[in-house]
């Protein structure tokens, strides 16, 4: 590949990128949850869900990919004791925050 085409492609994915990323719930899931006859109130819920999976779950997510976040077993307290606990970095936590917070978790919320 040459240079400029490279410049071109990085060019063309951050454009994508940057698209995709202000809302998960794009064009075709409006357009599905039209055809379905979702309430306005249901689209301005998806549609916030939307933004904010786009971006602060989003970023939290890919920071958890990182392998020093990733949930790790703790199968002994400080005294050799079984417990068999699951860690999880603030972030996991952070995100089940944000996405309660929204009310699509709850039965009433769409």
């Amino acid at each position: 590949m040459s240079q400029q085409a490279a410049v071109r492609a990085r060019e063309a994915f951050v454009a994508y990128r940057e698209g995709v990323l202000s809302n998960f719930f794009d064009n075709h899931a409006r357009a599905l949850a039209q055809l379905y006859d979702v309430p306005a109130t249901s689209m301005a819920v998806l549609d916030s869900f939307g933004r904010t999976s786009a971006t602060e779950i989003n970023t939290l997510a890919m920071r958890t990919n990182q392998p020093h976040l990733e949930p790790r077993l703790a199968p002994y307290d400080a005294f050799g004791r079984r417990k068999e606990d699951v860690d999880f970095a603030a972030e996991y936590h952070e995100i089940g925050r944000l996405v309660y917070k929204t009310g699509l978790m709850a039965n009433d919320a769409l």
